[in-house]
């Protein structure tokens, strides 16, 4: 029997990016009852709020989900960790804090070719700006200041990161100095979700400021199962918590934020999704939606790896034990040094080939010696170049294991079942190969431990990539928003055959953008509460050249 739990205007399902913006601006006015529910835990562990901590949150066992896709056919049939954030933040609390919001072209495909009115460059950009607080660009045509979300510099830089922008400099390559202007080719610093030394997830950014409204009721340890549906409206979710069925009802909206792996799920065990997927587990449809699950799309990536007998690295060592202490004193006293970087202080964009419209391939350079897990360090010190594929032709898919809210998706993004993805990659791994092996590399220069001396021609690269591919961790497009039958959501979010019902976070994307998926995720938020509350669109941006 469920228990009755309580009664609001807004439930937001999923306490993640999208779902910490919405909490704050749709509680703003004191007469909006919300709740927000997250099946995570707070976000009060230190390993969150310290960017160095990200190396220990790859694999976290309470923070983290830990989910694994099937095995990949055209990646040695390995399972690619897939790992998503479960706590307050979401994944903002557990990720690169790299801030990136992808090219302008992007967005004008989704409002062109997919259809999506509404949603060009200059009608997103002035939620970018909305959104923002940068330190350095803030007030400009392209960034903002006073926004919720702090976007700085890092305040000091590995030494490493001057070399490969030296290297990037002997062979010609654009240096940029903003990579969320009009353009992004070429290599530079980037800027981090970061402020005084702290990540500045969207918890941080939206949540805290909200957390003591008493029209906001936050719900943690809470697994969103099913949404209530009566007449072809939603009413309510139903989720689990310590074991027992509870209800929540909603008297306005109900909105899905549990990110692209788990809102297709919800929706699926509500009874929305492809009548023959459904069928496989008993749950009868409710609503039709073939598109619901399909579409995933997600950055293939994989690594260059230079051992190095440099102390210049971050790195564990014996002999960096004096200058571990050091950081962490520093970090103690100043907020700055080793704890206080991402890791992932530079990189770049490049174009495969000439004539392409924008850059495919990106490229973050880490001062550390990584290890097969992702982002932890390996023993020792020496650099890793990390080479992503923009925007794969291959799609996957997310579908049900069973009908039970507590047990994982199947995750199959089907990586590099388009041979264009894999030729793609082969030429990026050759050309970060270039990079490392330029002469401003050669006062650092060791071994290079990946691929390896032994791999040289294209075919054993391409095998290197099979068997060492791995994901940046940006699943997209599990929900996605279009006018057509192969979307799921309308162009204002809504589900499809469904009132009093939006999805809203990076699985409602028609299209992969070309660079992280954090800040894009948080505008749609921003895009979408004014939606929800009938606000009227912020007013387009006006670019130079218009």
């Amino acid at each position: 029997m469920e228990e009755d739990a309580g009664v609001f205007d807004f439930i937001i399902a999923g306490g993640g990016s999208a779902g910490c913006v919405l909490a704050n601006r749709l509680s703003e006015d004191p007469k909006n009852h919300v709740c927000l529910l997250e099946a995570g835990i707070s976000d009060r562990s230190a390993l969150i709020h310290i960017p160095l901590g990200i190396l220990f949150l790859i694999d976290h066992k309470i923070l983290n989900w830990r989910y694994f896709t099937a095995n990949q056919a055209n990646a040695s049939n390995r399972q690619i960790r897939i790992p998503r954030g479960r706590t307050l933040g979401g994944s903002s609390s557990i990720n690169g804090m790299v801030y990136m919001r992808g090219h302008p072209l992007d967005y004008d495909e989704w409002a062109g070719a997919a259809g999506c009115e509404g949603w060009s460059y200059r009608e997103i950009l002035p939620y970018f700006k909305k959104a923002e607080n940068n330190e350095r660009f803030g007030g400009t045509t392209y960034h903002g200041t006073g926004g919720p979300l702090n976007v700085s510099d890092l305040k000091k830089r590995n030494k490493l990161v001057d070399i490969l922008l030296e290297a990037t400099d002997s062979l010609q390559i654009l240096r940029r100095d903003n990579f969320n202007d009009d353009d992004q080719e070429g290599f530079g610093f980037r800027q981090a979700t970061i402020k005084n030394g702290r990540r500045y997830s969207a918890a941080k950014a939206y949540l805290d400021p909200a957390r003591n409204r008493p029209n906001l009721t936050i719900i943690t340890e809470a697994i969103a199962d099913k949404v209530i549906l009566e007449d072809g409206r939603a009413v309510g979710i139903q989720i689990i918590q310590g074991g027992a069925r509870k209800i929540i009802r909603a008297k306005r909206e109900v909105i899905i934020s549990c990110g692209a792996i788990v809102s297709p799920a919800v929706l699926m065990r509500s009874g929305i999704g492809d009548p023959a997927e459904l069928a496989k587990h008993g749950i009868t449809v409710t609503n039709a939606l073939p598109a619901v699950g399909k579409n995933l799309q997600d950055h293939v990536a994989v690594t260059t790896v230079v051992k190095s007998p440099s102390m210049k690295s971050y790195g564990i060592s014996v002999r960096a034990v004096p200058r571990l202490l050091w950081n962490g004193i520093d970090y103690l006293l100043n907020r700055t040094g080793m704890l206080s970087s991402n890791v992932s202080e530079a990189g770049g964009f490049i174009r495969s080939k000439p004539g392409l419209d924008r850059p495919d391939v990106q490229y973050g350079f880490f001062p550390a010696l990584r290890a097969s897990s992702g982002r932890n360090l390996s023993y020792g010190h020496g650099y890793s170049i990390n080479t992503a594929l923009m925007r794969p032709k291959s799609r996957g898919t997310v579908t049900l294991k069973n009908a039970e809210a507590t047990s994982n998706p199947i995750i199959d993004p089907r990586f590099l079942s388009e041979q264009e993805d894999l030729d793609i990659m082969v030429w990026g791994v050759k050309y970060a190969r270039r990079i490392l092996n330029s002469q401003a590399f050669d006062r650092v220069r060791g071994e290079e431990m990946k691929p390896g001396k032994d791999v040289q021609t294209d075919e054993q690269i391409a095998q290197f990539i099979r068997d060492n591919c791995a994901t940046v961790y940006h699943p997209v497009a599990t929900c996605s928003m279009g006018p057509g039958n192969d979307a799921v959501v309308d162009n204002q979010l809504r589900v499809k055959g469904v009132t009093g019902l939006r999805v809203v976070d990076a699985s409602i994307m028609p299209l992969l953008i070309g660079g992280n998926t954090n800040a894009p995720t948080i505008m749609i938020a921003e895009k979408a509460a004014d939606m929800i509350l009938g606000k009227s669109p912020l007013p387009a941006a006006v670019l130079p050249g218009d």
